[in-house]
């Protein structure tokens, strides 16, 4: 079906039908311009104010129904799935754009879930554990001395209604050693 798709999309383009201009195949990732155009539409009226931070932009794949609509010159509508979080409370929101009407179409707020580890967070976590005496001597221990090879990886623990877990964003954290320079360090995990 994929190839009959292709050749609709470039059948419905050839049309006028309404479609990015960069979007080659309904199926292609959204390309930068998109991605930007989708945080400015949400960056119009923000759920969390000066607070929302972007968790996630990515394409929303058309239906079946819609791909099937390519086969009789049907316009190629792009969507993007957009999550946002606030820097300041607790909660999720996750959204469906349109790109081509530039406009929100539905919109959900999940009140106390997490997002995923953003970048910044890991480089910090990473920071933090390779500074702890005690991670520094466990390390030492195992004949690791050199913390400039050692990397983190923190993943995303949930929460348990446990005490002292209120408002915290909390991870596991798995150590790998990288014996060279661009080395798969995931082949040297740091183990009791």
């Amino acid at each position: 079906m994929l190839d009959h798709v292709d050749h609709c999309c470039a059948t419905s383009r050839a049309k006028g039908a309404s479609v990015n201009a960069a979007a080659i195949h309904p199926l292609e990732p959204l390309t930068p311009d998109e991605i930007r155009k989708a945080a400015a539409i949400v960056r119009r009226d923000p759920p969390y104010g000066a607070d929302t931070r972007f968790e996630t932009i990515q394409l929303l794949e058309p239906s079946r129904a819609q791909l099937r609509a390519l086969l009789t010159g049907g316009p190629v509508l792009r969507r993007a799935r957009v999550n946002v979080f606030s820097a300041a409370a607790v909660s999720v929101t996750k959204m469906i754009v349109s790109l081509d009407d530039e406009k929100i179409i539905s919109s959900e707020t999940l009140p106390g879930k997490r997002p995923m580890i953003q970048l910044e967070q890991f480089l910090g976590i990473e920071s933090i554990v390779r500074a702890d005496p005690e991670f520094i001597a466990a390390c030492a221990k195992r004949g690791i001395t050199e913390m400039e090879k050692v990397c983190v990886d923190p993943w995303s623990a949930g929460n348990f209604s446990m005490p002292g877990e209120e408002g915290r964003h909390l991870c596991h954290v798995f150590v790998w050693l990288r014996l060279r320079e661009n080395e798969n360090f995931y082949a040297h995990p740091i183990e009791d």
